[in-house]
C-alpha cells in the first residue's frame, strides 16, 4: 500500500470519527481501538520524526524499522488487548523556585 493511499484511509476514518462526535455530542467515545489497524499503524510510524531521541524503551527509529512489520504487528496486538504500557516512566511534581503559593 502506498503512503498516499494510507493517508487517504486514515483521513477518511478521522473524518468519520469527527462527524460522529459532532452528530452525537453527548456520546462518550470510550475506545478507538477498533479503528486502529496495520494501515493506521504504518501511517502513524511514517509521520513520526525519525531523528528524534530514542523512546522510553531506548529503541531508536532506525532500530525499530529493522523489524518494522513485526514491531507494528506486536504493538497493534498489545493495543487491541489494551496492554500497552510505557515502562520506566515516573511522574513527579517538583516545586519551581519561581512559583509561590498564595
Amino acid at each position: 500500500m502506498t503512503g498516499t493511499l494510507g493517508r487517504e484511509v486514515i483521513s477518511t476514518r478521522q473524518r468519520k470519527i469527527a462527524e460522529l462526535a459532532r452528530r452525537e455530542p453527548k456520546l462518550t467515545l470510550t475506545t478507538l481501538a477498533h479503528h486502529i489497524d496495520a494501515v493506521w499503524m504504518r501511517e502513524a510510524y511514517r509521520l513520526t520524526r525519525k531523528d528524534a531521541a530514542a523512546g522510553v524503551d531506548g529503541v531508536t527509529a532506525a532500530q525499530y524499522e529493522v523489524e518494522l512489520e513485526a514491531n507494528l504487528s506486536g504493538l497493534l496486538e498489545r493495543c487491541k488487548r489494551r496492554s500497552v504500557a510505557s515502562s520506566g516512566v515516573t511522574m513527579r511534581t517538583t516545586a519551581s523556585p519561581a512559583t509561590t503559593k498564595r
